[in-house]
């Protein structure tokens, strides 16, 4: 300890922070081994963006794996990604009733309602005991002040 006129400071000895620069030095030098182990190793199919996730690339996903990762990008509030592989599905399959669905919940949460109510009701057409499509539709229309089709809509 080292004093002073306001009372004794801590102070690290010099040796330790030698050794603790060493040893940083070596754990990045194997980091960035680990790193060019990791770029070698991925895989054709999955791309790296720029915060650093992994994403597969929305292009090849279709079916069920295209709907898991469109409700997981939803699930993390990505809707304009989500939204844009919910339509590359229903370019697709445009009797998936759970794309359109999906498709309607990213536009209704981006302020989109009119194309929202759309998709929802395409979905209604194709399933119309759509839970989740009727509680939507159910959800726009009190948001635009139609109590009365709010209403209806949640007694079908």
């Amino acid at each position: 300890m080292k004093g002073s006129s306001e009372g004794p400071v801590m102070a690290w000895p010099e040796s330790h922070i030698s050794r603790e620069r060493e040893r940083e030095g070596a754990s990045s030098s194997a980091a960035g081994v680990d790193t060019q182990r990791l770029k070698r190793r991925s895989s054709p199919s999955i791309a790296i963006n720029t915060n650093g996730t992994i994403s597969p690339p929305a292009h090849k996903l279709g079916g069920k794996d295209g709907l898991s990762y469109a409700e997981i990008l939803r699930s993390r509030n990505k809707f304009s990604d989500a939204l844009t592989l919910y339509e590359s599905i229903l370019e697709v399959d445009p009797r998936s009733v759970e794309a359109r669905v999906g498709k309607g919940i990213c536009l209704q949460m981006q302020g989109f309602s009119r194309q929202a109510f759309e998709s929802f009701s395409g979905a209604l057409t194709l399933d119309p005991k759509n839970a989740c499509a009727l509680t939507h539709c159910g959800i726009l229309y009190r948001e635009e002040g139609h109590l009365l089709e709010a209403a209806e809509v949640c007694l079908n």
